[in-house]
């Protein structure tokens, strides 16, 4: 048996004793869709309903957007979204 093995045989020996070893814990996958569900908001207000938004932009256009955040002292959201509304 190779140390990682024994090492991994051992860890999960400890988990198994204290009862930390299930089946019931969560891939990264699985708890960042958890993650993201818990932060969206089925709101009647359209204002407070909140969307995912995943795009490229320029190398430029993302320092800028890190300035402006900065500067202001708000979240890159914010400035996205003062700027669009």
């Amino acid at each position: 048996m190779t140390p990682e093995n024994e090492l991994e045989a051992a860890v999960r020996r400890v988990a198994h004793e204290l009862d930390l070893w299930s089946e019931d814990i969560l891939t990264n996958a699985e708890r960042q869709a958890e993650y993201r569900r818990r932060h969206l908001v089925d709101a009647t207000d359209p204002s407070e309903m909140m969307t995912r938004m995943t795009m490229m932009v320029s190398a430029s256009a993302k320092w800028t957007l890190e300035r402006l955040a900065t500067h202001h002292g708000v979240s890159q959201r914010k400035v996205l979204e003062r700027g669009a509304g």
